[in-house]
């Protein structure tokens, strides 16, 4: 059976144990990221505030869809390279187990995995390089970075028989994102996992307060609470869609209509 062994870091005891179980232990308090991870949808994202634990369940859902179904080939993929070397893939490394990689070519950007299955790692600064490619895996860090005609090209990548996982992170911009996975999210095949900065129970003691304390308010309310609604240049600051949108309903023949226009 496949074992890895995880650091003192990441675990108060250290000991062997399997792929499938070591997943909830190293989510302890994180309810929201290990749904995420393990989760069964077609499509699956994971959005909130920095720190949340979304970049490093989106490698380790790659890992654990990879041993689920051997042999079939993924995409990791993030708007730059740059990005995706520092950050993505050094995130996948820090957390895939040693012993269940086969080769991995660092020039190339390819995985091998013992089991059969492949991994590649792109950039999509050409998103040329990417479209041929029959997957039946795709993982994309921060998606809002990339266009909603990149996110439907992917998609109809995905020609696997039994195995098409598409899986995406990030943090709540306003933009085609929010319009199609938030706002129009269809269940029968999606599902979204949101979570904040203070679901991560790991960070050091004084992280938030930190970035409480440099932050201006609508970068508090979205990228510390990962709400949608507030972002830079916002004309009502204070507009909360929870308080102040209702469901649609008749509105009575003796009440008062004001119209307002904004010039």
């Amino acid at each position: 059976m496949l074992t890895s062994t995880l650091s003192q870091e990441k675990l108060t005891h250290q000991r062997e144990i399997t792929i499938e179980w070591n997943i909830p232990l190293m989510y302890q308090g994180m309810e929201k990221a290990r749904r995420f991870l393990t989760n069964k949808y077609k499509q699956s994202f994971f959005f909130g505030g920095f720190g949340n634990g979304k970049s490093s369940a989106l490698c380790r859902r790659e890992i654990y869809l990879s041993q689920q179904y051997p042999k079939t080939l993924g995409l990791l993929g993030r708007a730059t390279y740059p990005e995706l070397r520092d950050s993505t893939i050094r995130t996948f490394l820090e957390v895939c187990p040693p012993e269940i990689i086969k080769s991995y070519n660092r020039t190339e950007g390819i995985l091998a995995y013992t089991n059969g299955s492949e991994l590649i790692m792109r950039a999509f600064d050409d998103p040329r390089k990417v479209l041929s490619l029959n997957l039946a895996r795709i993982s994309i860090d921060q998606m809002e970075e990339i266009s909603e005609d990149l996110y439907l090209q992917l998609l109809g990548r995905l020609r696997h028989v039994t195995c098409r996982f598409f899986s995406g992170v990030g943090n709540p911009e306003p933009g085609w994102v929010r319009e199609r996975i938030k706002d129009k999210l269809d269940p029968s095949i999606m599902i979204l996992y949101e979570a904040t900065t203070y679901d991560n129970p790991h960070l050091p003691s004084d992280y938030i307060q930190t970035l409480i304390k440099n932050y201006p308010d609508h970068w508090i309310k979205r990228y510390i609470y990962g709400d949608w609604s507030f972002f830079e240049g916002q004309v009502f600051s204070k507009f909360v869609e929870a308080n102040n949108v209702c469901d649609p309903f008749t509105i009575p023949k003796g009440w008062k209509i004001t119209r307002v226009i904004d010039y």
